[in-house]
């Protein structure tokens, strides 16, 4: 007697294309990782930025204007978290409104007094901290626009810090929340790039520990460009 063979259910084609996109991502980290090479490329923008940095100095500090200045920035500062509501379809609209909005804080603090000391030392840990997040940052897009920001918020931190070393002529509470805002934007920033896109802890303890170090760093930002404030 003849056995009768069913005949094989034709593959579904909505499963072989999850099954070849599958396998696509699982060859393109297996080639990630067998090469091992870190993207030093990418670091050639911020080195760029910082070379020109110290060729064009910025113009002298104009006390007068450092409130409205820096007020600008707080509301550029609006337009950039608008955009990061949807950090999907509009990250670097909100990174571009956050660079604009950091290089008004940078002209509210102005170059009067230069340390390069503390300058080399931001820049060297701007760049550790890139070698971090660049492995949390899912496309080469992400890194070469966080490399442009890391510029200008480490400038805008080594600003601050020089600006409450050594000018010694702004009461020290307004240099104190200047430098102290900088630092916690840079903090904010650092988990974004670790905490969220590398999901290193629960959303809910990310979020809070992003918009914390936020909100803290630009209410400490506006307080130190409030002259009248301090004023004895």
């Amino acid at each position: 007697m003849s056995s009768l063979t069913t005949p094989a259910s034709p593959t579904p084609v909505w499963f072989k294309s999850e099954d070849m996109a599958r396998k696509k991502r699982t060859s393109a980290t297996t080639t990630t990782r067998s090469h091992g090479a870190f993207p030093y490329r990418l670091f050639l923008p911020f080195v760029v930025c910082v070379a020109a940095s110290l060729v064009y100095v910025a113009p002298q500090e104009v006390p007068k204007l450092s409130m409205a200045v820096s007020f600008i920035g707080l509301g550029l500062s609006l337009f950039g978290d608008y955009y990061l509501i949807w950090p999907d379809e509009t990250f670097l609209e909100g990174l571009v409104s956050f660079v604009v909005a950091e290089s008004f804080y940078i002209t509210s603090h102005g170059f009067k007094k230069v340390s390069w000391r503390s300058g080399v030392l931001v820049y060297s840990l701007c760049l550790f901290s890139l070698t971090v997040v660049y492995n949390f940052l899912p496309t080469p897009i992400h890194k070469i626009a966080v490399t442009f920001y890391s510029f200008s918020l480490g400038t805008m931190l080594w600003r601050t810090i020089d600006r409450a070393w050594l000018r010694r002529d702004i009461p020290w509470g307004r240099r104190v929340c200047s430098a102290g805002g900088a630092t916690a934007l840079v903090v904010s920033d650092f988990c974004i790039g670790t905490l969220q896109f590398g999901r290193l802890v629960p959303h809910a303890l990310a979020q809070l520990t992003i918009l914390s170090t936020y909100y803290l760093a630009q209410l400490l930002i506006v307080l130190g460009a409030c002259g009248r404030l301090w004023r004895a």
